[in-house]
């Protein structure tokens, strides 16, 4: 998997494909010396089952082949909420 920053396409198994084909604005970006990445996009591509967003506890869980992990740390100002880690 391949993204680049600013740009609202990647390349996943030699196939150049969109992030979000409805939200073309969800592009990995860097703030504050960190590189974002589209959590939903990234943990799709690599097999996730679900992936749920806890605004309340800023929280994204991710399911994957029955094993559930929690992202922590999540930067969801830039997007306004979850579709920004679409």
């Amino acid at each position: 998997m391949v993204l680049w920053i600013g740009n609202p396409a990647a390349l996943v198994n030699s196939v150049h494909m969109p992030i979000n084909a409805k939200n073309s604005k969800v592009v990995p970006f860097v703030e504050g010396g960190k590189t974002c990445l589209p959590v939903n996009f990234v943990a799709n591509s690599l097999g996730a089952t679900t992936v749920s967003y806890d605004a309340v506890m800023t929280v994204v869980t991710i399911t994957l082949e029955g094993r559930i992990e929690d992202v922590r740390y999540i930067l969801v100002a830039r997007s306004g909420g979850p579709e920004g880690i679409s």
